[in-house]
């Protein structure tokens, strides 16, 4: 999972460790283009094969592998439910 933070971007990976870069999501997530990755919220980039658990709200939360939580924002819900194969 990738968190934005203004001009930087923390990088959680599934080992647990922490990557801290000073680029702005956007310009990280020009580097994770598979089809594996997917921007849920303005704030967060996923790795979908990651997802642990969907949790209901307005636009919900996603838990991952690693103990981490993003949110999604609505206008993004339908897409992802689409990727992850889950009924709206």
């Amino acid at each position: 999972m990738l968190k934005s933070d203004k001009s930087y971007t923390t990088l959680f990976l599934a080992n647990e460790q922490q990557i801290i870069v000073s680029k702005t999501l956007k310009e990280v997530e020009k580097k994770f283009q598979y089809p594996d990755f997917f921007r849920v919220h303005n704030s967060y980039l996923i790795n979908l094969t990651h997802v642990k658990q969907y949790l209901k709200g307005l636009g919900g939360e996603l838990i991952m592998t690693n103990g981490h939580s993003a949110s999604i924002s609505r206008n993004k819900k339908s897409t992802l439910f689409e990727k992850l194969y889950l009924d709206n």
